[in-house]
């Protein structure tokens, strides 16, 4: 009995060494694992931290761009702006805005003469055409043409001549 006692106790040891190899090995490929898993999130975990300090870096030179253009643009705008105030406040322009009604000035003798024979042909053709040289058909005009006539004249007085500079705009500093 002694022996047998012996011999349950020495295999109980043996399972129990056993056991520990066997315990202290998963332990071990378990530590080992879990250290695998943290190299590989570390790893990932500076890799996208590397990316977005990249698209950082990327984000912030093309956000300067962006301002340098804009800032550009707005001085760009301002000397455009600049000049174009200075040309509706210069001297030309207000001479072509403040002139006196157009008047329209014939250039020689000959194109007087064109003019008056001109009108002169107008006025007298035909049985239907005016005669303004004939006082007593003026009163037969009727009355719908009056207001045309009246529309024509008007439209001639109310014509406008704008002039614009040729040249470029001289800055007054």
């Amino acid at each position: 009995m002694n022996q047998s006692i012996i011999v349950a106790q020495e295999a109980a040891d043996r399972v129990r060494s056993a056991a520990e190899a066997e315990a202290t090995e998963v332990r071990q490929q378990a530590q080992d694992d879990a250290e695998s898993m943290l190299s590989e999130a570390h790893a990932k975990s500076d890799d996208v931290l590397s990316k977005a300090d990249d698209q950082s870096r990327q984000l912030a030179l093309q956000t300067e761009d962006l301002r340098q253009n804009a800032k550009q643009f707005r001085d760009h705008l301002v000397l455009l702006l600049q000049a174009e105030l200075e040309t509706v406040k210069g001297a030309e322009w207000s001479a072509a805005v403040d002139h006196e009604p157009f008047q329209p000035v014939q250039t020689d003798a000959a194109d007087a003469e064109t003019s008056t024979d001109t009108e002169k042909d107008l006025d007298t053709d035909g049985a239907d055409s005016v005669n303004s040289g004939a006082e007593g058909d003026s009163a037969a005009t009727s009355e719908a043409e009056a207001p045309d006539a009246a529309t024509d004249t008007a439209k001639d007085d109310e014509y406008t001549e704008i002039v614009f500079p040729d040249g470029p705009i001289a800055k007054d500093n």
